[in-house]
């Protein structure tokens, strides 16, 4: 999962990440991400997130993330 707030940096790493083969879902925020993890099915292996975003940070979407998700691995950007 991608979570970016700038529209152009989100839709980037989402075309080369797919690009490379992978599937990725897309957030522009914290509380996007939580609503679309929550929503999804199936798994995510990596939160690929912002550090600095407004509303939730990239450190604490972590925690929450993780909270739900304990598997998942997270690379901040």
């Amino acid at each position: 999962m991608v979570v970016e707030d700038e529209r152009a940096v989100r839709e980037f790493v989402h075309t080369a990440l797919t690009r490379a083969g992978y599937r990725v879902l897309t957030a522009q925020d914290g509380a996007d991400a939580l609503a679309r993890a929550a929503a999804h099915e199936g798994g995510i292996d990596l939160l690929l997130t912002d550090v600095v975003m407004p509303g939730l940070s990239g450190p604490e979407l972590a925690r929450r993330f993780r909270m739900a998700r304990p598997d998942a691995r997270v690379l901040f950007m």
